[in-house]
């Protein structure tokens, strides 16, 4: 593809990119990254009818609105590249910074107790709580957003790396867990229900039954029932897993994968609509939860939470759930995490929790 319209993965990393939109991913554990870039503006979507037909890659926000719709980059150019441990893309500098997290304290505690006070009352049966933390940049040079992107591919080999930009949606990188739709073959797809959070040198050599709270098993189960509820009307036949602890960085999860054939009148759209958000970053009921979200959190969500991944692009269909995520401009960075609440939850324990999230993206600026 001519390299003359600047919207090549070199263009990025040397700051002359000048497309619509882009985007960097890595799959797990994959010794490769895949670039995509689209000339004009990306195609903005209204809700998930994304068609089974599209090819390049798509990001969609937790909810959709004016402001954060989906959004479809279809791949002027496209190119797959090896991950040199020694490229000097990899930066091994120290990113100087400040933060305003304990500024934000309060506002954490105001919003728990709200959301605390549905679950007391049975009105709903968890909710899962986000909040931001901000970075300013204090090196009079910017932060270059690519540099994070292949430290995150170092750091993390296991999980789902992206990053992205457009107009609309901004700067973005994903580090995360958690997948919502892999096409296994020609007939068969996985999902998985993630839930709960330790550290994993906490419970990585001890009993299973034991090291697990009633309270993380409740929240993962909570994933699990509403996955299979969701997905048994459109599937054939489905293959639930046993529950087990996966890794992911320095924490451990609770985690349930389901792999099933498709109904031949069901769509990627309708899989899509059926299971984002799903409990995992929202709550149950659903509805209920996601409006106690919107109405209590102190800032709003965009793209955290969301999705993203490519969809038959070079031969891939994987779409993973926004998580361990910070949105980036040049001076300042924007973390998000959040932990499912109970009706036995403890605030204190679960801004532990999410701070502990966080380390995901802070691990990148030492």
């Amino acid at each position: 593809m001519n390299k003359n319209k600047h919207i090549s993965d070199e263009d990025v990393i040397t700051g002359h990119f000048k497309g619509g939109g882009y985007a960097f991913y890595r799959l797990p554990g994959a010794d490769y990254y895949t670039f995509v870039s689209q000339q004009e503006r990306p195609e903005e979507l209204a809700a998930l009818d994304v068609s089974d037909s599209f090819e390049g890659l798509v990001i969609a926000p937790f909810v959709i609105s004016d402001q954060c719709p989906v959004i479809l980059i279809k791949p002027d150019f496209c190119i797959r590249q090896e991950l040199n441990p020694h490229s000097q893309h990899l930066s091994q500098e120290d990113f100087h910074f400040t933060d305003d997290d304990a500024s934000r304290k309060d506002c954490y505690k105001k919003s728990f107790e709200t959301c605390h006070r549905f679950l007391i009352e049975g009105n709903i049966g968890k909710i899962v709580l986000s909040r931001r933390m901000k970075l300013h940049n204090t090196d009079t040079n910017p932060w270059k957003a690519v540099q994070f992107f292949f430290k995150a591919c170092q750091l993390y080999p296991h999980n789902y790396v992206s990053l992205w930009w457009t107009e609309r949606t901004g700067c973005w990188l994903v580090a995360t867990p958690e997948t919502l739709l892999k096409k296994a073959d020609n007939h068969q797809w996985q999902t998985m229900a993630l839930a709960g959070t330790m550290k994993w040198d906490e419970c990585s050599q001890k009993d299973f039954d034991k090291v697990w709270s009633q309270k993380n098993k409740d929240e993962q189960q909570y994933v699990s029932t509403y996955i299979e509820h969701r997905l048994l009307p459109f599937v054939h036949q489905m293959e639930t897993s046993e529950t087990y602890t996966s890794r992911s960085a320095d924490l451990a999860h609770l985690r349930t994968d389901f792999t099933f054939t498709l109904k031949e009148d069901c769509h990627l759209g309708h899989l899509l609509q059926r299971l984002h958000p799903t409990p995992a970053v929202c709550g149950v009921p659903q509805d209920q939860a996601c409006q106690a979200i919107l109405k209590n959190e102190d800032s709003p969500r965009k793209y955290y939470a969301g999705f993203s991944g490519p969809i038959n692009l070079e031969g891939e269909s994987q779409l993973y759930v926004s998580l361990r995520c910070m949105e980036i401009t040049p001076q300042n960075a924007t973390l998000y995490a959040g932990g499912g609440l109970l009706k036995d939850s403890h605030e204190e324990d679960e801004w532990t929790e999410t701070r502990r999230k966080m380390g995901t993206m802070l691990r990148l600026f030492k």
